[in-house]
């Protein structure tokens, strides 16, 4: 069964590397032309960008426009939220708001980190109340070079995003 297993994993391999070199050699001849289309894109956009900087006024109302598929204009940017002293904001809000209400804009972050308590022995997580459940031996098989499911899986998708859009 190994042995079958390991030939159908060849063949996958073989496919996908087959792919791979095929997508390799269109992405090298077209490099070029996607080169200078993004360079001019970039260009485009900066004298756009400019046109709009140097013309305030065309903006005022309305701040933005749209034509031929891009909008283009002025947008509000919004400020940096910054504070020196976490408790002195805290009890601020909760002065404002209320209790209830300050829930809301309040981050409270003291809760057990599962990836960290992964790491414990069995013995320390007993120790701090921590109970492992479903813990027990699976059966797996998988080929050492793991490196192909994940390309094999990339084609797959690419394959399906290709599909889904016809």
């Amino acid at each position: 069964m190994a042995a079958a297993y390991s030939a159908a994993h060849a063949a996958t391999r073989s496919l996908a590397c087959a792919i791979q070199e095929a997508m390799d050699t269109m992405i090298e001849t077209q490099r070029p032309g996607l080169e200078r289309a993004v360079e001019t894109e970039t260009e485009t956009h900066r004298a756009l960008l400019g046109a709009v900087q140097d013309a305030p006024a065309e903006f005022e109302r309305p701040r933005s426009v749209e034509y031929a598929g891009v909008k283009y204009g002025f947008a509000k940017l919004r400020g940096t939220l910054e504070w020196t002293d976490d408790e002195k904001v805290v009890a601020k809000i909760k002065k404002l708001f209320g209790e209830k209400e300050a829930r809301q804009y309040i981050r409270v972050t003291e809760v057990p980190d599962r990836k960290a308590l992964n790491k414990l022995r069995l013995q320390q997580l007993r120790e701090i109340g921590v109970t492992v459940e479903d813990d027990s031996d699976v059966a797996f098989a998988r080929p050492v070079d793991g490196d192909v499911s994940k390309l094999v899986k990339r084609f797959l998708a690419a394959g399906k995003e290709g599909e889904d859009a016809k």
